[in-house]
């Protein structure tokens, strides 16, 4: 699938982006390149789904943030809080931009590339990048019947998941961190969490999966980044961080 032209970030997608909890150069004026993205297929949901990669050097150090897009043609009552734009197509045709984990088609697009094993869509305006969601071993797989986005976060952007199983009864709940500012390497919640779920503590919430990237970064002496993009989770209110788990047994 082709994504829509962003090599010229338009005003309206810098000035929302400067809004946002998670845009961490509050009081600049941005800078930003895409230096690339991936999409989804959009499988019955009318809309285009993209995620774009799109550094800020307006900042005193470069910051690379994930911004996952939705293009509908007709605009939905639902998502009018989350209404970023419009843009118009090469053939005239105006497209309605929204905030992507709002909108069910892009968080629907994001579990099953987890729970799945997908491979993102790329083509000549991806610039190299990749993704790949990654399912943790072991993990059955349910059937999603409802998303939204937790309110109140502040550099991440979490999607919560209703889930029933395979004969229809309410399983637990699913939350996918879709990390908003980008690092090489692996993040250390994944690993740890992953590490201590995977070991048998039901302390933390059981890891599903997460979505493995690659970009072009020209800081870097191969000219490549890897790094994680978003992780899943059982989503169980009241259990302890794994951060705080590791701590504590650190001081014991």
């Amino acid at each position: 699938m082709q994504h829509h032209d962003l090599s010229v970030i338009p005003d309206f997608l810098a000035a929302w982006m400067r809004e946002q909890r998670w845009f961490a150069s509050k009081g600049t004026e941005p800078r930003l390149e895409r230096i690339g993205g991936w999409s989804f297929s959009d499988e019955g949901w009318f809309a285009r789904i993209e995620t774009h990669l799109i550094i800020d050097h307006g900042s005193a150090k470069p910051v690379l943030y994930q911004v996952p897009l939705t293009y509908r043609q007709a605009p939905l009552e639902e998502l009018k809080p989350f209404h970023i734009g419009t843009t118009v197509e090469d053939d005239g045709v105006e497209l309605h931009v929204y905030d992507g984990p709002h909108d069910p088609a892009y968080a629907w697009a994001l579990i099953r590339t987890i729970l799945d094993d997908r491979e993102a869509d790329v083509d000549e305006t991806s610039l190299g990048a990749t993704a790949r969601g990654q399912r943790q071993p072991g993990v059955e797989i349910a059937t999603v019947v409802g998303s939204h986005v937790l309110s109140g976060e502040q550099s991440n952007t979490s999607i919560i998941y209703d889930m029933v199983s395979a004969d229809g009864h309410a399983v637990n709940p699913m939350i996918v961190k879709v990390f908003r500012a980008l690092h090489h390497g692996e993040n250390p919640d994944v690993v740890l969490q992953s590490a201590i779920a995977g070991a048998g503590s039901r302390l933390v919430p059981q890891t599903m999966g997460s979505v493995l990237a690659q970009w072009s970064d020209s800081g870097r002496e191969e000219g490549r980044a890897v790094g994680h993009v978003a992780f899943a989770q059982e989503f169980l209110p009241g259990v302890t961080d794994a951060w705080r788990v590791a701590l504590r047994a650190a001081e014991a």
